[in-house]
């Protein structure tokens, strides 16, 4: 039985080891509206790299990997260091390697704390390496590249981690309800209007088309947080606990 439970398990293991390299990372990143989601994406100066993470080593996999080829300059698979199979599957390995995918291991390790004195249960602790067992080919300019500098925020490196089972990732929409929000704070009691002119950005082809679908969130039930006062000609918005 592996030791690996979850996906998520190996992001907590593969994000601080990136970013010992140097990397800035980020976690559960969509990067087209209605696209896929990319566990890892990490950024050094020009270089992008997509890490996909799962389990085990399955087709799977290499089809999630295989989507990102054309948007990164690297991609690679993250998968648990199983000795009983490592040497299994050997077409799927060579999959890997005519497609130019790295691999990534994460093996469970005892290792010694010497400051513990011996005898203490303690002194021996388990801790979850990363290997790069085979790099992944390096492509200079990808065939539909990102703007992944343009793309990542800060929201997307803490937002949600790391091959998290739930589905959360970091979207266009959250962003523009959070500038809302945080509008609001200062100006409650301000028109759909304003408060679209205020926030300044969003991901809509007009403010109208902002303004409509945020009044739809709101009256939905979708957008939590926010109240339209309708008592009022233009209606306002408030937070959902402000006066």
């Amino acid at each position: 039985m592996s030791w690996c439970e979850s996906e998520e398990q190996l992001g907590e293991a593969v994000v601080p080891w990136l970013q010992s390299l140097g990397w800035d990372v980020y976690q559960e990143v969509q990067a087209r509206a209605g696209g896929k989601v990319a566990d890892v994406v990490a950024l050094r100066g020009p270089v992008s790299w997509v890490i996909e993470l799962k389990r085990s080593f399955t087709w799977a996999l290499i089809e999630q990997a295989y989507d990102w080829r054309d948007q990164a300059n690297r991609v690679s698979v993250c998968i648990p260091w199983k000795r009983r199979s490592a040497y299994r599957g050997r077409a799927a390995w060579e999959c890997l390697q005519h497609l130019g995918i790295g691999v990534l291991i994460a093996e469970r390790e005892q290792v010694c704390n010497y400051q513990v004195p011996p005898g203490d249960p303690s002194r021996w602790q388990r801790q979850v390496r990363i290997k790069e067992r085979r790099p992944g080919h390096l492509v200079r300019e990808p065939r539909l590249a990102v703007a992944w500098r343009e793309l990542l925020t800060e929201q997307h490196a803490t937002y949600a981690k790391a091959g998290t089972a739930d589905g959360s990732y970091w979207t266009p929409f959250k962003a523009m309800v959070q500038a809302v929000k945080q509008y609001l704070e200062r100006n409650p009691g301000s028109t759909i209007k304003e408060t679209v002119e205020g926030i300044q950005y969003h991901h809509y082809a007009s403010n109208a088309s902002c303004g409509n679908q945020l009044l739809r969130g709101i009256d939905g039930g979708w957008i939590e947080g926010l109240r339209a006062d309708r008592s009022t000609r233009p209606m306002l918005l408030y937070l959902e606990d402000g006066e």
